[in-house]
């Protein structure tokens, strides 16, 4: 399973972040027997609609990716959160891809998340590009820039699924923050302007 690395934060940064991460990513663990109701709920200033509960994929084992997600779709799922710090998007694409539940593209909503190291503007469509690789998908429903603190960057070949390890999601103890690039000049970036992703938003901000 993956730790996200919070050497050097706060106990209050801890908490909040243990307390933001129960908020959006918890699941519903239902018996084999029942579904869900999908209700949906407005996202402010768009027209969009997400469900109200969704599958949350951190911590989810690639193993069990395929199994996971056929019974989620299966139990009425349509909401999943994701992201490359999970280290798990290309095997969660794999399952969305051959899942045989029959569930559309269309009637899921896909979430992912801008990873610390891609915060430049340069780097910014690359990396979203290099997530809907890992997912097999076309187009996410939403986009998030996942912390509000950018690291140095990190090489990665596009045409290769998967991270090879977990330099992505390592801050070295703060070492690896880059205080140079700001929130404003990651959303310069013009993937957030495409049509790559329906919405772009933020996560794990205070205000």
């Amino acid at each position: 399973m993956h730790t996200w690395h919070l050497r050097g934060r706060s106990k209050i940064t801890k908490a909040l972040i243990a307390a933001c991460f129960f908020m959006f990513t918890r699941a519903f663990y239902l018996e084999e027997s029942e579904t869900i109701m999908i209700n949906y709920t407005s996202l402010a200033s768009t027209s969009f609609h997400m469900p109200k509960i969704g599958l949350g994929t951190f911590g989810l084992a690639p193993s069990e990716a395929k199994a996971t997600i056929n019974d989620a779709l299966s139990l009425g799922y349509r909401l999943f959160d994701c992201a490359p710090v999970y280290f798990n998007e290309m095997e969660l694409g794999d399952a969305f891809h051959e899942s045989i539940s029959g569930v559309p593209r269309t009637d899921c909503f896909i979430t992912s998340k801008l990873a610390s190291p891609f915060h430049r503007p340069e780097h910014v469509e690359p990396a979203l590009r290099k997530t809907l690789a890992d997912l097999r998908l076309g187009y996410l429903d939403l986009f998030l820039i996942h912390w509000p603190v950018a690291f140095k960057y990190v090489d990665f070949d596009p045409s290769v699924r998967g991270w090879p390890n977990e330099d992505i999601d390592d801050s070295d103890d703060g070492a690896n923050i880059d205080p140079t690039v700001s929130l404003r000049d990651t959303w310069t970036g013009k993937c957030w302007r495409r049509n790559f992703s329906k919405i772009g938003q933020v996560m794990f901000f205070s205000s």
